[in-house]
């Protein structure tokens, strides 16, 4: 049996399998279609989407030289070639294949990494593929990978590489799937595809087709999206714009002037609150403090891990919403949230501002820094 699908296939019609209706072949067809093509394509939008201010994102070392590290959700653990795209201008002119840009992606401690050339350009579009081996399904659940950025310039003949965008996402599964089970982030739950070939007007309807559909629209409904990635550039450096006014001075640290400029629109979409998985999730990279540190966002107090300080390290916090508070009814009338630092006391002081702005800049880290925020992810259902 073949466990195809085509994106043209007409959806099925819901009022075509209700009590004491005939049901027609086509439903059925149309139904296993519908499944394995929501396997195989959904959520593969958009998992980091970040642009940049002119001449911040800039390098112009020799050598690799790490910028910025994002937490972005997995599709499945059948997903595994990443898509990447890049805008970026040439400052100067490089000669051979001296500017790249790299892309490590670290899954459950298995990594893969792609080099992609930059040719000279004042505003080029570069991309490429990096296809990781996931890791093999089992009871502890697998939903999140690291993916870290290093930018070479070519320093011997002065060219430098600006970054203005970074665009990633994973590719769809091509028809038809795999035989067997599918898994998405364990293998509690798996996933398991319809043969279309089944499903014709000669072959019996059984109750094991409809229960596995059912089981399958649950569990594709716990498939992640990226609602927000933010990382800082941190290691941004120019020898042609050496005044910060001019550029090579970007962001370091979450700061104030992120309140209501950093935003997501977070869809709370029908049948939430049934979701028992992990629903919503902000993920903090930070550097540890000796003393409490804690931010809010959406409405959620969060308290960051503390101990002997200078630590660098993600944590994961599941976020629970304010219906009353939180909902915006919009031209779409679906509930979207606002998803953003909150406007409180407590983010005015421990978020950077002019008052507490560290005197070095991470990578380097000493007091000064501790508690500083260097990464966001925000991923849900």
């Amino acid at each position: 049996m073949s466990n195809s699908y085509n994106s043209s296939t007409i959806l099925a019609d819901p009022s075509s399998v209700v009590s004491g209706r005939k049901v027609e072949y086509e439903t059925i067809q149309r139904m296993a279609n519908a499944n394995n093509y929501s396997f195989a394509v959904g959520a593969c939008h958009n998992v980091l989407s970040q642009s940049y201010a002119d001449i911040t994102f800039i390098q112009d070392s020799g050598s690799f030289t790490e910028m910025s590290e994002w937490h972005i959700p997995l599709t499945s653990l059948q997903h595994s070639t990443l898509e990447i795209v890049v805008n970026y201008k040439i400052h100067g002119t490089a000669v051979g294949l001296t500017s790249n840009i790299k892309f490590t992606l670290d899954v459950d401690g298995g990594t893969s990494s792609v080099t992609i050339n930059l040719p000279n350009s004042s505003n080029g579009i570069a991309n490429d593929d990096l296809t990781i081996t996931m890791p093999s399904a089992s009871a502890t659940q697998v939903y999140y990978g690291t993916l870290t950025c290093e930018v070479q310039a070519d320093a011997a003949n002065n060219a430098e590489v600006e970054i203005k965008s970074i665009m990633a996402r994973w590719k769809p599964l091509s028809s038809p799937l795999s035989t067997g089970f599918l898994y998405q982030y364990d293998n509690v739950t798996p996933y398991t595809p319809k043969g279309t070939t089944r499903t014709g007007h000669n072959q019996a309807l059984t109750s094991r087709f409809g229960h596995q559909v059912i089981d399958n629209t649950e569990l594709l409904r716990t498939r992640l999206k990226s609602y927000l990635t933010w990382s800082p550039v941190y290691n941004a450096s120019s020898s042609i714009f050496t005044n910060p006014e001019d550029g090579a001075a970007p962001e370091v640290y979450l700061s104030m002037g992120h309140i209501d400029t950093l935003i997501s629109q977070v869809l709370i979409s029908q049948g939430w609150d049934n979701v028992t998985s992990r629903k919503l999730e902000l993920h903090i990279r930070y550097i540890t403090s000796t003393v409490d540190k804690s931010i809010d966002f959406l409405n959620n107090s969060l308290d960051l891990v503390t101990g002997a300080g200078g630590a660098v390290r993600w944590d994961e916090y599941t976020l629970e919403l304010d219906y009353g508070a939180l909902s915006e009814i919009g031209d779409t009338n679906l509930s979207y949230y606002t998803a953003t630092l909150d406007s409180t006391d407590n983010n005015f002081s421990n978020l950077g501002n002019f008052n507490n702005m560290p005197g070095v800049k991470y990578p380097t880290i000493n007091t000064s820094n501790y508690g500083f925020i260097i990464g966001l992810s925000l991923m849900g259902v």
